[in-house]
């Protein structure tokens, strides 16, 4: 049986993973040597989105990532964790807001709905993906 906390967990980490593969393992110089064009334009395309830079690729998003950890490793209760990971595009709105003003030296108030539009689009998005597949795991009996 695996463990929701478990999920919650990989689902957490894949994003920096991505992060990672997308910005400096160089993915997209393999996929064209093995002539998958279309893949290695979606990397480069993702390399050069600002939006994903912003979010995803900066420091910001790694810290976020760090500070959920610690905190679940030091949380007694394990059981709230899978409700938690529910609730991470909503804490990460404030962390961004802050550390795109600390990024930039400036306020600008435009981070207030940009933010706050772009974090709840996709990390819901995200987030459903993830809860689909803790749901399947939980109807196959592979899930507490």
């Amino acid at each position: 049986m695996i463990n929701r906390n478990w999920i919650c967990l990989i689902g957490l980490l894949t994003l920096p993973l991505m992060r990672v593969l997308v910005n400096n393992s160089h993915y997209d110089e393999w996929f064209s040597k093995f002539h998958y064009d279309h893949v290695a334009g979606f990397i480069v395309a993702l390399r050069n989105n600002e939006q994903f830079q912003a979010f995803i690729g900066g420091w910001v998003f790694p810290v976020f990532v760090a500070l959920v950890l610690v905190f679940w490793l030091l949380e007694e209760d394990k059981s709230k964790i899978s409700m938690q990971f529910l609730l991470l595009p909503l804490a990460y709105i404030p962390f961004s807001i802050l550390g795109f003003t600390l990024v930039h030296a400036d306020f600008e108030v435009s981070y207030l709905y940009v933010n706050t539009l772009i974090i709840l689009t996709f990390g819901y998005i995200y987030i459903l993906f993830w809860g689909g597949i803790m749901m399947l795991f939980q109807k196959l009996g592979l899930s507490e």
